[in-house]
């Protein structure tokens, strides 16, 4: 362990106590450690000494990353413009940041690397924290109209809120992966814990096009066609065996998630702006591969957008096509919805409505190295590229590891 890392989490003895605000304002300045894919895999195939090791790690690296989280959360609350009720929930989210830090402070150093005193710890935390990227992503719902206007504010609210949900993803991974793994679990076929080193990225287009036709159904009494095209040998020119299935390493859910914000997007803006709707516009999904990724591209001739308009649309935070999920001056309400844990749904995202489903789609897919592409023509329509690394599981995460 470091000698730069706090006393309390290698000392054996109980420390001096301290408020949680408190500790964490000292311990934001540490930085955290790197994660890459492949280390979560070694902990999930590791023996129990590799997984007892991981565990006292892993009280470590969140105790940081709880810290900074609560530190990022508190700066957000003072963004001009927040109505009072929203800055109050961030401040409540900000606490229950420095009370989790404050946790896993309280577990004695030899007692980190029990399975049952791990799980029963992290299991509490994981439940505290599951509405809290709602409750933010629903504060800043109500500066839409405001950040229209101020190109400067935009830009430091996106950065802002990318960082947050960043290091929350990174949160949410480490703590679902430990949760997952565990000497009764079993992987099945190639996945190891909350990650999969083989995903067929064909079976999560075909969901994603059904799950998504049919949220549009429900809004709509009716949805284009998807039409998931070719079989992967068609683009396989570059990988020596044509007929080889394309397949990535990655975390299931987030490939599914952003895949399905992304079709669903393609599928609304059809049935929305068809002329005729008994005759609407067909949405066309790609899967192409070759030697560094593995490409998703999602066709839609929905109209495009306007190029003057056309960035803070596509990549702020804040903008949604989809009506608010709550009333516009009720923040506090948000503490009831879902946050974005490992076992997220295929239905709707616990964020729709909220504004942030693209720019925290792509956020999701450079955690490890992958990314979206949004190219759109007014009065066509709009192609999107998720490009998914081959690679994924060495190259190291995105997550904010520190924090000013």
């Amino acid at each position: 362990v470091s000698s730069s890392r706090p006393a309390a989490l290698k000392d054996t003895r109980t420390p001096p106590r301290a408020s949680p605000v408190a500790m964490a304002a000292a311990w934001h300045r540490i930085k955290a450690v790197p994660i890459k894919l492949a280390d979560l895999v070694r902990f999930a195939k590791g023996d129990s000494i590799t997984r007892a090791n991981g565990r006292a790690l892993l009280h470590e690296e969140l105790g940081i990353r709880f810290a900074q989280q609560s530190i990022r959360v508190e700066r957000l609350a003072t963004f001009p413009g927040l109505r009072p009720a929203c800055s109050v929930a961030l401040q409540n989210v900000s606490a229950h940041l420095a009370r989790s830090l404050d946790d896993l402070v309280l577990v004695d150093k030899k007692a980190r690397r029990d399975e049952e005193t791990h799980i029963r710890t992290f299991a509490r935390i994981k439940d505290r924290h599951l509405p809290d990227m709602a409750i933010v992503a629903r504060a800043f719902r109500t500066l839409c109209a405001r950040l229209d206007s101020h190109a400067n504010m935009s830009q430091a609210v996106d950065s802002a809120l990318d960082d947050y949900f960043k290091a929350g993803l990174g949160i949410n991974l480490l703590i679902d992966q430990t949760l997952a793994v565990h000497p009764r679990s079993e992987g099945k076929g190639t996945r190891t814990g909350i990650v999969d080193e083989a995903i067929n990225v064909m079976d999560i287009v075909t969901d994603a096009a059904e799950v998504a036709r049919d949220l549009c159904e429900r809004e709509h009494g009716d949805a284009p066609d998807v039409n998931c095209k070719g079989p992967p040998e068609v683009h396989c020119h570059h990988m020596g065996n044509a007929s080889v299935a394309p397949t990535v390493a990655g975390v299931p859910h987030l490939i599914h998630m952003a895949t399905l914000e992304i079709v669903k997007n393609a599928v609304r803006a059809s049935a929305e702006n068809a002329l005729d709707k008994c005759n609407m516009a067909p949405v066309d999904i790609g899967v192409a591969q070759a030697k560094e990724d593995v490409t998703i591209i999602v066709d839609d001739k929905a109209g495009g957008i306007p190029r003057s308009k056309a960035s803070r649309l596509l990549y702020g935070y804040c903008r949604s096509s989809a009506p608010p999920p709550l009333e516009e001056d009720d923040c506090g309400r948000a503490q009831q919805r879902s946050g974005l844990g490992a076992a997220g749904g295929a239905e709707a995202s616990p964020l729709a409505g909220f504004g942030v489903g693209l720019p925290f789609s792509r956020a999701q897919m450079r955690l490890f190295g992958g990314d979206i592409h949004v190219m759109s023509v007014h009065g066509v329509g709009t192609r999107v590229a998720i490009f998914l690394p081959r690679n994924a599981l060495t190259i190291p995460c995105t997550i904010p590891l520190s924090i000013d």
